[in-house]
């Protein structure tokens, strides 16, 4: 009987003295994640301002980069690509500029299959400018005389949207004014702010001034322009 006391004395006393592992640390690990937002929208399509993108990140690697791509416009590099360093937990912001209304995808990605994607819309930018320019000067008075109008359209800051559509209509400085000719093959503006129209005559009797008008109607309200031809 002492000889089963004291070896459960004996088990108690080395039981008390052995070390058991605790549980293992580990460093804690930071969750992948992407988010991308839109924080400067609806830009006017003027090939000079920028819809801003952010990019929230959080990596477990710190030498990590960022790619950002836009299957249309341009980033602030003139490219559709824009790369950059990221830190573990990071905001990076870049910039896109384009030249035509329409909605942009833009795809930011890190590593192989760490993507996010976003959208943002770049709406018309309109002109604060009409010149209008006739080809000549002055034009016979018979039925078969014409000039060709080239109309730019400008703006304090970048180009003017292409597709915008210009109103024309002739005058002449007489008591009854009224019009004296047509316009015929009316473009629309291209990405610089250009288009052209032909003005005919229809009188072969007048002399004097014609005046050119053109107008395009804006949110901010109408831009005219005007120019004069004399007729002989």
């Amino acid at each position: 009987m002492k000889n089963i006391f004291k070896l459960a004395l004996l088990f108690t006393i080395v039981s008390s003295c052995t070390d058991e592992p605790g549980a293992l640390q580990t460093n804690p690990q930071i969750e992948n994640s992407l988010k991308l937002a839109v924080t400067n929208n609806n830009v006017p399509a003027d090939n000079y301002s920028y819809a801003e993108i952010k990019a929230i990140i959080k990596t477990n690697k710190s030498n990590d980069v960022i790619t950002f791509t836009t299957d249309k416009g341009v980033f602030a590099n003139n490219t559709n690509t824009y790369t950059v360093g990221i830190a573990t937990t990071d905001t990076i912001k870049a910039y896109i500029k384009y030249n035509k209304t329409d909605l942009v995808r833009i795809t930011a990605k890190i590593a192989d299959n760490f993507t996010k994607e976003t959208f943002t819309s770049f709406v018309p930018a309109y002109p604060t400018n009409l010149i209008i320019n006739p080809d000549a000067s002055s034009i016979a008075a018979t039925f078969t005389s014409s000039s060709i109008i080239t109309s730019n359209l400008m703006r304090l800051d970048g180009t003017v949207t292409e597709g915008m559509v210009i109103q024309y209509h002739d005058s002449i400085a007489t008591p009854l004014g009224g019009s004296i000719g047509v316009f015929l093959n009316n473009t629309y503006s291209d990405n610089q702010g250009h288009a052209t129209v032909k003005y005919w005559l229809q009188n072969n009797t007048y002399q004097g001034f014609v005046y050119i008008k053109g107008v395009i109607d804006t949110p901010a309200g109408k831009v005219k322009g005007e120019s004069r031809i004399y007729v002989q």
